[in-house]
């Protein structure tokens, strides 16, 4: 009896009641060392699977402590706003943001990069099966800073 009820199985079905809401404009954007860039879309369906592209007609300024203002101009090849003056860590940005009628606001200091000491490929048991893994070590130099860092990685094919 204890060896059939522990090969058998139980499933539950959960039912989400996802329930829909009017969209709201959404606003993503950075400053790095490489330039500026916003996108600016429509909150979707979450059964919705189609990816979303910027929209054409926002008037975007990015202002900085340095005093220089940057208006960043649509690119549709690239689908977002973008000015490739860069950013300086430390200096705190503020977007300024006017779509449809509505103006946006929004500031952020841009921190400095983390110090990486070592990063390699290996590979690694996971779930019984091996997996190619990216490792990376780094020096943080503001630890007590609650602070992200995002790793971009590109796979090139020939």
């Amino acid at each position: 009896m204890i060896a059939a009820a522990l090969l058998s199985a139980c499933t539950k079905e959960i039912d989400f009641d996802f329930h829909e809401e009017d969209p709201v404009v959404v606003i993503e954007g950075q400053v790095t060392n490489e330039g500026r860039w916003v996108t600016v879309s429509r909150s979707r369906s979450v059964t919705d699977s189609v990816h979303s592209r910027c929209l054409p007609g926002a008037y975007i300024t990015i202002n900085g402590d340095d005093g220089l203002t940057t208006e960043l101009t649509y690119d549709e090849a690239t689908n977002r706003y973008f000015s490739p003056v860069p950013g300086e860590p430390g200096n705190t940005y503020f977007l300024n943001m006017f779509f449809e009628g509505v103006q946006y606001k929004a500031s952020s200091t841009m921190p400095p990069a983390a110090i990486i000491n070592t990063s390699e490929f290996s590979w690694m048991p996971m779930m019984g099966e091996r997996m190619l893994c990216y490792e990376m070590w780094a020096i943080d130099q503001h630890p007590d800073v609650r602070n992200y860092f995002w790793i971009k990685m590109h796979r090139i094919y020939d």
